[in-house]
């Protein structure tokens, strides 16, 4: 009895491994290509802007100091450090919950290490993020990069399988006016 348990200890171990690899190798994939794009802009800055559909959208080269979306705050270090700690918590959560977390909330998580680090990246060794999607033609808004969009896709994510999960246990009709959701 003991050498079954032992091969379902084993085989969960296993499984919780190849979740950390296919994790690491997912959020390197996009960072690597979220840096390739920002490669690309900076090595082509001078021919920017680029009008890719009329009134619509531009490549625009941008150097972002500010947080979000060019939101100012204190020094690059300061945004930096809180950076790394919002990261780790992220990425220690990720690792703790690892078998109770479903494969939306990976990607969910993943998009937002992506994101998160890709920027990381830019304020460390460049001293600000390289923002090029320009949609400022058609509605003011300002310039943004495939990290941004790879956050704001996460939290789109997130608030739809919240709602669903809302509407689910609404449709329940739960008499004790509790919830019994998680994220699924």
């Amino acid at each position: 009895m003991e050498k079954i348990s032992d091969k379902n200890i084993n085989k969960e171990i296993n499984r919780d491994i190849n979740k950390k690899y296919k994790i690491i190798i997912f959020v390197t994939f996009l960072v690597l290509l979220e840096q390739l794009t920002k490669i690309i802009i900076l090595m082509n800055r001078d021919k920017l802007p680029i009008t890719v559909i009329n009134n619509v959208f531009m490549l625009s080269y941008v150097e972002n100091s500010g947080v979000a979306f060019g939101i100012k705050v204190g020094s690059v270090w300061s945004f930096i450090v809180i950076n790394i700690v919002i990261l780790g918590i992220i990425i220690k959560f990720m690792y703790s919950q690892l078998q109770e977390l479903n494969n939306k909330t990976i990607v969910i998580f993943s998009l937002v290490l992506a994101g998160g680090i890709s920027n990381l990246i830019d304020r460390v060794f460049r001293g600000y993020v390289v923002d090029f999607l320009d949609i400022t033609s058609m509605v003011n808004f300002p310039v943004f990069n495939f990290a941004d969009i790879m956050i704001v896709v996460a939290v789109l994510i997130f608030g739809v399988m919240m709602i669903k999960n809302i509407v689910k246990d609404g449709k329940k009709g739960n008499s004790d006016g509790k919830s019994n959701s998680t994220i699924k």
